[in-house]
């Protein structure tokens, strides 16, 4: 034991930042470096918390002007002659906007604890669905009507920029991953979501890319006719 005591002694007297024998690995970087690494992972952290942050707003303002939409639109249209229709309305829109609201923070991992979670893939794409004849009739009425303009801008854009965020819409996002979980491999979304049904329902082979092209245009066509129709009641 004496000479495996020396030799102990001898390597910790011999050790130092310069100068490791091979008998001994220690990794202990300088203090130097414990400031630099804390400041980048600090740095990292911020761009990372702040990125979800926006989506999840981002997402806030999508799933808000969607209920308010809906709510126009079932109160001033569908059911305008029917009593007490506004607080029924009111009451649609704000489910869908916290079914809405759920989905997207699930899909991009933010999930506060008073949100239920859907873990349905088919409940998913049932409200994804929902949202082309609430957007569609949207788009329609508010070439006339000015109540629905401005949830509109916000709809369309904030939608814009969720894809941007997301890398694809949040909704479609969800249902994918609720599928791989319950065992599909692979998506059937590959040419996304729209052109998948186009695709299903009336043979049309749009790829995704032309979707996205078609769905710009439409925005900008309709946001050039608001500010058109602004000019003219300015005049």
């Amino acid at each position: 034991f004496g000479g495996l005591a020396e030799r102990s002694i001898a390597l910790v007297l011999k050790t130092s930042w310069g100068e490791i024998p091979s008998e001994v690995r220690i990794l202990h970087p300088p203090n130097s470096i414990y400031p630099l690494i804390s400041k980048n992972f600090l740095l990292y952290s911020m761009r990372v918390n702040s990125k979800v942050i926006l989506t999840f707003i981002l997402g806030g303002v999508f799933s808000v002007s969607l209920g308010i939409l809906s709510g126009i639109i079932l109160n001033a249209y569908l059911f305008s002659n029917v009593t007490n229709i506004f607080f029924l309305s009111v009451l649609i829109g704000i489910i869908i906007s916290s079914v809405s609201l759920s989905i997207i923070a699930t899909s991009i991992h933010v999930y506060p604890a008073s949100f239920t979670q859907i873990e349905n893939p088919k409940l998913v794409q049932l409200f994804h669905i929902l949202q082309f004849p609430i957007i569609g009739l949207s788009i329609i009425l508010s070439i006339g009507d000015w109540h629905l303009r401005l949830p509109m801008v916000l709809l369309t854009s904030s939608a814009f920029l969720l894809w941007h965020f997301t890398g694809g819409c949040p909704f479609a996002n969800r249902e994918t991953a609720l599928r791989k979980r319950g065992g599909e491999i692979e998506s059937k979304y590959k040419n996304g979501f729209v052109g998948y049904f186009l695709k299903s329902w009336l043979g049309l082979n749009v790829s995704k890319e032309h979707v996205e092209i078609i769905l710009y245009v439409i925005a900008i066509i309709l946001f050039s006719w608001y500010a058109v129709d602004i000019l003219i009641h300015l005049n």
